[in-house]
């Protein structure tokens, strides 16, 4: 059984089953299947609350078993600066453009199910950068969490299900951290894509000599942990976006925070040693295709996505926004009206599956 991961956010625990995957048409395009640490951490000081204290795993809203493990399943996991909502928004736009994608690519195959990992990534948004800081303690924090939470999905089903995850921004170092916390267990993921990734180039390496070119490293590289827990590994990146995008104006957001170049930027840094599973691509022709749409809002809530003090929205090319990658919704009906990157990620799913 396959599952695959999309981090976002959480909330109530309640009861509701998954049903067989041959059976997740209405499942998978209206129920909320949540992972959610929220409130596990402090988004001021990054600590642990007491809350997260007693808790080893993610608060699930459902609950597998050997009569109801889906044979597929993904789990999205949001990056930066989401609020609950936003994180849930974000969720249901995967959702539906992975459906869209599906439609456009004229297969019958039900869509599997997908789950939002929510995390505390609402830190404060400052100039000084204090709130990414605090943010990239909690998305480390959270490895551990995300890493149970797998362990525990994978045992409620007897090892028989799959596991794909799909990150976006800063939600990718949710997922290498837990790679990472997955440490000697013989837990294999089947895919990871990573969206508009927010760490450094660097640190999918598998040479730890390969860090020490910023002030801000932290000295870590995930490319043994990817290497041992994941089949298949995709870097979907994006030179034109706003948000990663180096030497920027008005504004640097990653280059500034950090004094490096994002993965999700450029690709992995030249010369690095790679993971033999590793696969990049540029993706700024996805971000959107359909190029009569709104490209400044990805949401469709009507409002710029990257709105910059004293200037007007700057969001005005193929490839700049960088919450386009899980799709474009029409203002107006809110229907999804661009699938982003998730056609990609669809035919990678069924490559790996089927082919």
């Amino acid at each position: 059984m396959v599952i695959i991961i999309i981090i976002g956010l959480s909330t109530v625990i309640l009861c509701t089953p998954i049903q067989s995957y041959q059976q997740q048409s209405q499942l998978s395009s209206s129920s909320e299947l949540i992972l959610s640490t929220r409130h596990f951490f402090d988004t001021f000081s990054g600590f642990m609350t007491p809350r997260g204290q007693q808790h080893s795993a993610a608060v699930a809203n459902f609950q597998l078993d050997e009569q109801n493990c889906p044979k597929d399943l993904a789990i999205y996991v949001h990056g930066v600066w989401a609020e609950e909502p936003e994180a849930v928004e974000q969720y249901e736009r995967v959702k539906g453009s992975y459906q869209l994608a599906l439609n456009s690519m004229g297969q019958n195959a039900q869509p599997m199910p997908i789950a939002l990992y929510s995390w505390d990534s609402n830190t404060q948004i400052d100039i000084l950068g204090l709130g990414w800081d605090t943010a990239k303690d909690i998305a480390d924090g959270n490895g551990q969490f995300l890493a149970n939470s797998l362990i525990k999905l994978n045992n409620d089903c007897s090892s028989h299900m799959g596991i794909d995850i799909i990150a976006h921004s800063l939600g990718a170092r949710v997922v290498l951290s837990a790679l990472r916390e997955l440490g000697t267990t013989n837990l294999k993921i089947n895919t990871v894509h990573l969206m508009g990734s927010a760490v450094d180039n660097e640190e999918i390496s598998m040479n730890a000599s390969d860090t020490h070119d910023s002030l801000y490293d932290d000295d870590l590289v995930y490319g043994d942990a990817i290497a041992n827990h994941v089949t298949k590994f995709y870097n979907l990146f994006d030179p034109e976006d706003d948000r990663l995008q180096n030497g920027r104006e008005p504004y640097e957001y990653y280059p500034l925070y950090e004094n490096d170049t994002a993965l999700g930027s450029k690709g992995a840094q030249l010369g690095i040693v790679r993971p033999s599973n590793y696969t990049e691509m540029n993706v700024i022709n996805e971000i959107p295709r359909n190029t009569s749409i709104n490209f400044a809002d990805a949401d469709g809530d009507g409002v710029c996505d990257l709105e910059e003090l004293g200037y007007p929205c700057q969001i005005q090319s193929v490839g700049d926004n960088h919450r386009g990658y899980m799709g474009f919704r029409d203002s107006t009906t809110k229907h999804i009206v661009d699938d982003g990157v998730m056609d990609i990620i669809a035919t990678n799913w069924l490559q790996a599956r089927f082919m």
